[in-house]
């Protein structure tokens, strides 16, 4: 764009789903030069060189228009590659059957080339989540060396896809092969396998939560444990002095209240067979407190009744009030009336700890009436633009404070309509126009609320009202906007 832009400049930087897609949301009015390389032959982050290259030029006219391209790649991909891979049927009979599913979700980490700097990234990169696929296939031992050694080898159930439900016969050992293809997605595989055999004989185990990759399973003490496994016959699960009765698939719901944290044996019996297993209960989780009274946001006169409680699934070391600087042990079951130093806003925090060291904290704020003519202080009431047109975006802003009690809500009133005004830097976060002054401005205790557009001539007229935590409320006089 002569005299504005004087040159190129690299804005979006993407990556392809596995399907080979990706989306831009590109503004009206532009030129778009797109640079797209596959397969990186050489890479220094954020550059590369791909094995094939291609550009397209697009120009960008009608806003909120949608368009599809697909570009070819001309150069050729270098050398062809061998398919190494020879589809095969799996065996017929086996000692087990062997059932796999599996469903996958993929993410790309997105980078920007402005966020370099000698190969190194400036800035956290974004995450985005994008289409997936994997490649999947079963092989033996024989035939996994050969894959490794990036010979031609046997495999069956060969499949690419997001998802995948197989089964099979075998007696001997194999190896599950998944394999990610894409260079810059990655691929995360949820993995179901279940093995069926006849065992001929009395048998009982524990496949949930039992693992092989954790020795000890490991629970938070108080809650309940989903016990579940399978055996052929009547047997019997002994767990912490209970024992429950099972048969064929079973599952037993073990509830681990007024257990200590500690290792626990679960013995699972069946005809002549047995088998121990070893579940771990810990202390995981926080205190908890409830706060009965007050509520928060009471208004209340005179001395307070604090009431509530204190839980934890193993048990409460101690409990603890923090209010106007003061530090008032309680009891697990506390009632505690407290006596405010006077009127105003009081946060009262409660803190819990238990045997572990973990804390939790609730924080219940009151506000403390008293009489008197306390009302909310506006000490200032402005707009902008200072001699709006009818192409001026108006904002109303007013500085607030309270004089004995917070600031609750700050309204202003136009055309009998009254509407709220937001607090700069602070929630809800109002969305505001480039032409605003205090856009990014946190600007407390400024409030603010645009007001729009006008037609020429016309005379805006408002007035701002503040009300304070207890419901004193104060109006400011009436401001008139002449529209230019």
């Amino acid at each position: 764009m002569p005299g504005i832009v004087p040159w190129v400049v690299p804005s979006i930087w993407n990556y392809t789903g596995v399907d080979g897609r990706c989306a831009f949301h590109l503004g009206a009015g532009h030129s778009y030069l797109f640079l797209l390389q596959k397969d990186e032959v050489i890479y220094y982050e954020p550059y590369s060189i791909g094995k094939s290259n291609a550009i397209h030029y697009m120009a960008t006219i009608f806003p909120n228009d949608t368009r599809n391209i697909r570009i070819k790649f001309v150069l050729p991909d270098g050398m062809p590659s061998i398919k190494k891979e020879r589809v095969v049927q799996p065996p017929d009979e086996g000692d087990y059957l062997c059932r796999i599913s599996f469903k996958t979700s993929a993410y790309q980490i997105q980078r920007n080339i402005w966020d370099w700097e000698d190969g190194v990234a400036k800035e956290d990169y974004g995450r985005e989540e994008v289409s997936s696929a994997i490649k999947f296939f079963v092989v033996d031992e024989e035939n996994f060396e050969k894959y490794r050694e990036g010979k031609v080898f046997d495999c069956y159930h060969y499949i690419y896809s997001n998802t995948g439900e197989i089964s099979f016969n075998t007696s001997k050992a194999f190896y599950l092969v998944f394999q990610n293809t894409a260079k810059r997605t990655t691929v995360l595989t949820n993995i179901s396998v279940l093995f069926e055999t006849n065992t001929g004989r009395d048998f009982i185990s524990m496949d949930n939560p039992w693992s092989d990759v954790f020795e000890k399973p490991t629970f938070n003490a108080g809650d309940t444990v989903i016990l579940e496994g399978i055996s052929t016959s009547e047997g019997q699960v002994e767990v912490a002095n209970k024992t429950f009765n099972v048969n064929g698939r079973w599952q037993i719901y073990w509830n681990t209240s007024h257990l200590e944290p500690g290792d626990y044996k679960v013995i699972a019996r069946c005809g002549d067979f047995e088998r121990t297993y070893t579940i771990k209960l810990a202390d995981l989780s926080p205190p908890e407190i409830e706060v009965y009274s007050p509520y928060d946001g009471e208004v209340v006169e005179g001395s307070v009744v604090i009431h509530g409680r204190a839980y934890d699934n193993v048990g409460i070391e101690s409990v603890e009030m923090d209010v106007a600087g003061e530090k008032i042990s309680l009891l697990k079951n506390f009632s505690y009336e407290w006596n405010p130093p006077g009127p105003g806003d009081y946060n009262i925090t409660i803190g819990a700890s238990d045997y572990q060291g973990m804390e939790t904290k609730k924080i219940v704020h009151i506000v403390v009436n008293a009489s008197g003519t306390y009302k909310p202080l506006i000490n200032r009431v402005w707009f902008t633009p200072e001699n709006p047109t009818n192409e001026s975006n108006v904002v109303v802003f007013a500085n607030v404070t309270g004089d004995m009690f917070s600031i609750k809500k700050v309204e202003i009133e136009m055309n009998s309509e009254a509407k709220e005004m937001y607090l700069y830097a602070s929630n809800p976060v109002q969305q505001r126009h480039q032409e605003d002054p205090l856009r990014n401005i946190s600007n407390s205790p400024a409030y603010g609320i645009e007001i729009g557009q006008f037609p020429s001539g016309s005379t805006i007229r408002f007035r701002v009202r503040a009300y304070d935590s207890v419901g004193n409320f104060a109006l400011s006089d009436e401001f008139a906007v002449k529209i230019l």
